[in-house]
């Protein structure tokens, strides 16, 4: 970081919210989707960076069970996102 550059952002996810974007970023990275999904490449590399910082906070991406892992943080989210409506 240089003198002019602006103060840096926090952000906080859960564990699930950022083991999903973070399969979801690589996944568009890696299919070449990105410059399609992205057309301007000052966001790729925010998207980039991005990517960059999950891959340094998470342990996931070196597990075995990445994809199931992945899918179970998937399945939570879901559950969170669009909850079960009560039967009448």
């Amino acid at each position: 970081m240089t003198p002019s550059d602006p103060p840096g952002v926090t952000i906080t996810l859960s564990s699930d919210e950022a083991l999903v974007l973070y399969d979801w970023l690589e996944r568009i990275i890696k299919n070449g989707d990105l410059e399609r999904l992205v057309p301007d490449p000052p966001e790729w590399f925010a998207l980039l960076g991005l990517s960059g910082v999950l891959e340094e906070s998470l342990v996931e991406p070196w597990d075995r069970r990445y994809g199931e892992l992945v899918d179970a943080a998937l399945g939570r989210l879901r559950k969170a996102a669009v909850p079960e409506e009560p039967e009448e």
